[in-house]
């Protein structure tokens, strides 16, 4: 790698940009979260010329993907940085910890200088970040080496000093990942079929259920009928039931007849005054002969018989006569004196036990 430093961009800044994918960069994604500007577009060539912006996602981006709490925490007050001083301090924060990055790794490392952060482009800035990437990714496998208890060759960050064991050992490892990736193609094309299956099922059931729905519906739909007509019906039932009632109970009457009649029930009792002695008082009597021009009264008796007729025209009359005199009362001049009709009470009450007593004294002595 060192033998033609001018060959070093042709190719860096392809693997450059194939570690930051492989971690998980997503240029849309990490440019929203940095603030960056949308017509600037992340890629292989982002940084053959100075970039400032794409400077600040990437570097952040793989300062995270190293140490995330400790990435928050020592730019927490300059990313993104929107002004010259967060900007500074951006690049001073950058600058110390790649500084010390370099000092772990000694001459496996480039060095690192101030100034390629004040314009950040070129193939001196290509080659650092290349080799901080590089870093990066080899910190990840190193990690997740351990956690899957699988051995971590420390030869993965060791140069070969024989050019031809390291072309050597380069072509192993193209063709292991070459059968690697005719392996995952393989799988892929098996997952694609069973993907394309999966979906026309999918598609099969979805008619069958949009299917079975309108059938579903249209039975609802029909219930839903029956159960209304039903209802209906049943109000209607009520509602002749209830007419059927009202007028049984207004033919009760009637029907009481009609059964007195067919029962034999008829003429059993007969209104008849043969027996009944008929006192009409004087002032009724005088008040009737004196209207009766107005009042034509028929007799009491004809043929021997009380005419009753006669005798609810008279009981009609007198009840007008007690109104007409009731009206005539004054009502706040009229007042009852209860006390003496207490006294004339205790009196009378007074005389009939004195005349019972003397009655009964009489038959004694008999």
């Amino acid at each position: 790698e060192m033998s033609n430093p001018f060959s070093r961009p042709a190719w860096e800044k392809e693997h450059f940009w194939l570690y930051l994918l492989a971690l998980g960069f997503n240029p849309a994604v990490n440019a929203a979260a940095g603030k960056l500007s949308t017509h600037l577009r992340l890629g292989v060539n982002l940084f053959d010329k100075p970039n400032k912006d794409a400077f600040h996602v990437v570097a952040w981006f793989l300062f995270s993907k190293l140490d995330q709490s400790h990435c928050n925490e020592v730019f927490r007050f300059c990313y993104p940085p929107t002004e010259k001083k967060t900007d500074s301090e951006f690049r001073k924060q950058c600058y110390e910890w790649l500084k010390r990055i370099s000092d772990e790794c000694g001459n496996s490392f480039p060095s690192v200088v101030a100034s390629l952060f004040l314009s950040p482009g070129g193939p001196k800035f290509i080659h650092l970040m290349y080799h901080f990437a590089r870093y990066v990714i080899m910190h990840h496998i190193k990690v997740d080496s351990l956690g899957a208890g699988i051995p971590y060759p420390e030869a993965v960050n060791s140069r070969s000093p024989d050019l031809n064991m390291a072309v050597a050992k380069c072509q192993v490892t193209l063709n292991r990942f070459s059968q690697c990736l005719q392996k995952e193609d393989l799988m892929i094309q098996e997952l694609q079929k069973k993907a394309l299956l999966f979906t026309k099922q999918i598609r099969d059931l979805r008619y069958g259920n949009m299917d079975l729905d309108k059938r579903l519906q249209k039975m609802k739909e029909k219930v839903d009928s029956g159960q209304s007509n039903t209802t209906e019906r049943i109000e209607k039932v009520r509602y002749l039931w209830a007419t059927v009632m009202e007028t049984l109970t207004f033919l009760q009457k009637e029907r009481e007849v009609v059964d007195s009649v067919v029962k034999g029930h008829v003429d059993l009792y007969t209104l008849d005054g043969t027996s009944v002695s008929v006192s009409i008082p004087q002032p009724l009597l005088q008040k009737v002969e004196k209207e009766m021009y107005k009042f034509p009264v028929g007799n009491v008796y004809e043929e021997g018989k009380l005419n009753m007729l006669t005798i609810i025209q008279l009981l009609t009359k007198a009840l007008e006569l007690l109104l007409h005199e009731r009206r005539q009362v004054d009502k706040k001049g009229f007042k009852i004196d209860l006390q003496d009709l207490e006294g004339n009470n205790r009196f009378q009450n007074e005389t009939l036990l004195g005349l019972k007593s003397l009655r009964q004294k009489l038959k004694c002595d008999d």
